[in-house]
């Protein structure tokens, strides 16, 4: 060994091998620890292969900080650390791009190597050091820091620091160490959330935790009632799925919270018609012309109605109503008319039997009718009598819809 220039740092002298040839020609393996007089005594022969064993690649006390961290990667652990002893500054500890509101920690039970998650209230943990937001940390947690979509710009850094992408790994995990004595610990979250998917089961259970972790309920969300769909088995052995509906403001102030199982299936609901703005655009001779929100149900008689009506040199059989829809369906028939206009002239052109020019003819007039279409432009005009829209009640009425 000396000869050789003497032990690395990452040798293991307490397992050397030395591979030899017996009497009997056959090839055995010794060992010897380097650590102990009888091993620094060990004699070598000629044809042997020693190998010194390396150290582990596994190193004890520490913590590991993933994502949206200014510093990633494993720290040194001390008895009594928490998240406040790591990430001590939110600014300068986090990237730009970070959730500020919110980060998990992995932990792995060394004895029964099952993993758990522990959601931790990331700002309220840092701004109040030592409190029950604060949670301690034990050797080897994963912190896991996630991006803000709200934040991250196209391409940027830190866009694959999702919650989706932080999580996989732990998720895979959960559902290989689930077994029937110990249902998969993971819950799915659809519907207005920021971040909708699936999640690690919360450690409270509580469906309010659920939706911080997917970081809170949009602006169009429903807050009368949620769904969760729950998977159980019936006393036949057959599985089943039981349809629970929560009413989602008492779940999340706490009045009447509620307690997720293995596998539920949340479904925030959005408020009807909450994105839908109706937009119709009055021109030329009425009162007050611009564009009107309509609500739901309203006729062409109640905005024209709202717009003053018509000015007294209005000409009402001259009046053009042209409808979004109409337009769109008037181009896509556009489309189709020169897709099958184009069609027939390549089948006249492959024919190729042009008796006394007929095939050249036909070839020209259809290539008429292509420009025709090509040259038009989809209006989406719709026929009405204004005159009787005004004035006849028994006119049948025009609802309006967006454009």
């Amino acid at each position: 060994i000396n000869l050789a220039g003497g032990l690395t740092p990452q040798a293991y002298p307490q397992l050397v091998k030395i591979e030899r040839t017996n009497d009997e020609y056959l090839r055995i393996i010794a060992e010897a620890d380097l650590t102990t007089a009888a091993g620094k005594r060990a004699r070598v022969q000629p044809g042997d292969h020693i190998t010194i064993a390396s150290i582990s690649d596994i190193t004890g006390q520490y913590i590991e900080i993933k994502g949206a961290a200014t510093r990633t990667g494993r720290f040194a652990w001390v008895p009594g650390m928490r998240v406040s002893s790591v990430i001590k500054d939110l600014d300068a500890d986090l990237t730009p791009v970070a959730d500020k509101r919110y980060a998990a920690i992995v932990r792995s039970d060394p004895q029964s190597d099952q993993v758990s998650v522990l959601n931790l209230r990331l700002r309220e943990a840092i701004n109040n050091p030592g409190s029950s937001a604060d949670l301690p940390l034990k050797e080897e947690d994963q912190l896991l820091i996630f991006s803000d979509a709200g934040k991250v710009a196209g391409g940027e850094e830190g866009g694959n620091f999702t919650r989706q992408s932080l999580f996989a790994p732990v998720l895979r995990r959960l559902k290989s160490q689930a077994s029937p004595g110990n249902p998969r610990q993971t819950i799915q979250i659809s519907g207005p959330v920021r971040y909708p998917g699936e999640y690690p089961m919360p450690e409270s259970r509580k469906l309010s935790d659920a939706i911080f972790v997917a970081g809170g309920l949009k602006e169009s969300a429903a807050l009368y009632q949620a769904e969760i769909a729950r998977h159980q088995t019936g006393e036949d052995g057959i599985g089943f799925t039981r349809i629970l509906k929560v009413n989602l403001a008492n779940a999340i102030n706490g009045t009447a919270p509620f307690r997720l199982q293995s596998r539920d299936r949340i479904l925030v609901k959005s408020i009807p018609e909450f994105d839908r703005t109706r937009i119709v655009t009055l021109k030329g001779e009425v009162r007050f012309p611009g564009e009107y929100t309509v609500s739901n149900g309203e006729t062409l008689r109640d905005i024209l109605k709202r717009a003053g009506g018509l000015t007294e040199n209005a000409f009402p059989r001259g009046a053009v109503f042209t409808r979004e829809k109409l337009r769109q369906l008037e181009a896509q028939r556009l489309r189709e008319a020169e897709e099958r206009l184009q069609g027939d002239i390549l089948g006249v052109q492959l024919e190729g039997n042009d008796i006394a020019g007929q095939s050249a003819e036909r070839t020209e007039q259809l290539r008429g009718l292509l420009d025709d279409v090509q040259s038009s432009k989809p209006v989406g005009r719709m026929v009405i009598d204004l005159a009787a829209v005004i004035n006849d009640e028994d006119y049948p009425p025009i609802r309006l819809q967006n454009g």
